[in-house]
């Protein structure tokens, strides 16, 4: 379990640097300082590493939105933690990454896009009507479509800077 834990979390590290596509196997092994063969024995395929590496990612930000929704803070403060933990978390990860699980493992990214989106929906959604209830928010909000429309929001800022990543070297 060690070494499982060891190459997983090794690998979250490389692929959110450099993106999925940069790194080959081997590379990966060497930079463990193990076989290639022993790589293969905790991951018999490049997929079920990308696997692993989605599910810690998802895990890991399922793990923090829910820490800020049961924390203690006031709505206003709850709802800045939510955004905090979103750019937190994305800025971890390279837009390469996205780029390429989306071009080379479409089934992954849309199960991570819609679970992540689903739950950031829910959250501000809930955020929003308990704000409206204590009137911190006006109630002549819709909090479905405010939410509709920051998730957009948040999805064209992150396309865009995926494609700069594409197009333009660092």
């Amino acid at each position: 379990m060690v070494m499982e834990n060891r190459i997983l979390e090794t690998s979250c590290q490389l692929f959110s640097r450099y993106g999925i596509q940069q790194l080959r196997m081997d590379d990966l092994a060497t930079h463990l300082g193990i076989s290639k063969k022993t790589l293969y024995r905790f991951y018999p395929s490049r997929q079920a590493l990308i696997e692993g590496v989605v599910a810690r990612f998802s895990t890991s930000h399922r793990t923090d939105l829910l820490e800020v929704e049961h924390s203690q803070q006031d709505t206003l403060e709850q709802l800045a933690g939510y955004i905090r933990t979103l750019v937190t978390q994305y800025k971890k990860w390279s837009p390469l990454f996205f780029g390429d699980l989306s071009k080379h493992y479409p089934l992954l990214w849309d199960k991570i896009r819609k679970e992540i989106g689903q739950l950031v929906l829910d959250l501000l959604r809930k955020n929003l009507e308990k704000g409206i209830q204590e009137g911190v928010y006006r109630g002549s909000i819709h909090p479905s479509l405010l939410v509709t429309l920051w998730q957009q929001h948040i999805h064209n800022d992150f396309f865009y800077c995926q494609q700069l990543s594409n197009d333009y070297s660092k």
